[in-house]
């Protein structure tokens, strides 16, 4: 919102996704060591799924609240390049905790 009315939507995305995928990745090993979730697939698909499902709906009710943007109208709107930019950094998110795992070399240990 701050780079848009400078840089433009599109470009304002293409800068913004890198910055909040970095901080995301440092935020979901904290979360994975806090939470002790365990060195499994199953595990960490799921929470990968719960974190993007919450991401979407947080964004889809801020979207409602902050800019009354009805949400049918919201989700049909989902067309343009800027929101596809978006939803492609918003899943590469949900896979962070496999692909942290995938990185450790320790898929199928057993959990604590």
């Amino acid at each position: 919102m701050l780079l848009q009315p400078v840089f433009g939507e599109l470009s304002a995305v293409l800068i913004e996704v890198p910055v909040m995928l970095l901080l995301c990745w440092i935020l979901c090993a904290r979360s994975i060591a806090i939470l002790r979730v365990p060195p499994r697939a199953f595990e960490r698909a799921v929470m990968g799924a719960v974190a993007l499902a919450l991401l979407l709906l947080g964004e889809l009710i801020l979207a409602w609240l902050l800019f009354g943007a009805e949400p049918a109208a919201y989700v049909a709107d989902a067309g343009r390049p800027e929101r596809w930019t978006g939803l492609l950094g918003q899943v590469v998110f949900g896979l962070f905790p496999l692909l942290q795992l995938a990185l450790s070399g320790r898929a199928g240990e057993p959990g604590p």
